[in-house]
């Protein structure tokens, strides 16, 4: 297994090359790849300038989007990168307004079937004799020769930002917190405690908006004066694309051009950053006099 540093996942220019080889151990044949591939969106993870892990992101109707290939570099395998790649291929699905995604694989696949249905696919159908009439050749996997196709599909709830309401603010402190707890490792607990009991006093200020997935507040967005004054999200729902649809509305609906960013929080720099955003100035304290840098970023207007 070889450790690497790697890129955020990113959607391929369509003049840029395709990685059929990448593709190639997900498709076994070239034929069958390029019945799809002009028609799906593909996606892909890259150490240095090499792509280590892709999928194909394919729209079969209004109502339902299917990852036709997904396949993850063998030296780079067992790392979680499969489950990053499937959980961007869940957010890009539900960004574009589809309500399932579905995914194929052998039926004799068992290990695959288990990791797709521990994602919250679940299976729905089987393809009977797809590997044969699609196929020029038989395929085979461990001795075995491939016949059947099992479909598994999640339901997906579309994103939908709505404003919050004071019967919502000891749910959002929850979150909050969650939120904190999980990124914000810098920040000891007496002081987790004190910012508590601060928060409550902040949503009046701010034009607070929630995500919710079914019952349950998944992340918060609060702006004024064109700047993001707060963006939390529960530790279940990040990296699922929550961050950058409340950024996008931000940036579009509330006029935002500013936001601050604790300077110890070196992923939401990044992911400020990777929004658009660049650093402008610092200050050393926070503003309750804490030793928590502080960075003024500002939208990058090109």
């Amino acid at each position: 297994m070889s450790i690497i540093n790697y890129t955020a996942i990113r959607q391929l220019r369509r003049e840029e090359p395709v990685p059929y080889k990448l593709l190639l151990l997900a498709d076994e044949q070239m034929q069958a790849i390029e019945r799809y591939i002009k028609q799906c969106d593909i996606y892909v993870i890259e150490s240095g300038d090499k792509a280590i892990a892709v999928y194909a992101f394919y729209p079969v109707n209004g109502y339902t989007a299917e990852i036709k290939a997904i396949a993850v570099d063998e030296v780079y395998q067992n790392q979680g990168i499969g489950k990053r790649m499937l959980n961007q291929a869940e957010s890009v699905a539900q960004e574009k307004g589809f309500r399932e995604l579905i995914i194929g694989t052998p039926t004799i696949a068992q290990k695959q079937i288990a990791i797709y249905q521990k994602a919250g696919f679940e299976l729905f159908d089987v393809k009977k004799d797809f590997f044969i009439t699609h196929y020029s050749e038989p395929i085979f996997e461990d001795g075995t020769q491939l016949k059947d196709m099992a479909m598994l599909r999640k339901q997906l709830t579309i994103m939908q930002i709505l404003p919050a309401s004071p019967a919502d603010y000891p749910e959002l402190v929850k979150v909050w917190e969650a939120s904190v707890r999980a990124t914000h490792h810098f920040v000891p607990e007496e002081d987790i405690v004190y910012f508590r009991t601060l928060v409550p006093q902040y949503f009046d200020a701010v034009n607070l908006c929630v995500i919710r997935h079914g019952d349950k507040i998944s992340g918060f967005l609060g702006t004024g004066d064109q700047e993001v004054q707060m963006l939390f999200l529960h530790p279940d729902w990040r990296g699922k694309g929550l961050g950058k649809f409340f950024i996008e509305f931000a940036i579009k609906e509330c006029g935002v051009t500013k936001v601050e960013a604790n300077e110890q929080n070196a992923q939401a720099v990044g992911f400020y950053e990777r929004m658009g955003f660049k650093v402008i100035g610092r200050a050393e304290l926070d503003y309750t006099g804490r030793p928590y840098p502080l960075l003024f970023m500002e939208l990058n207007e090109k």
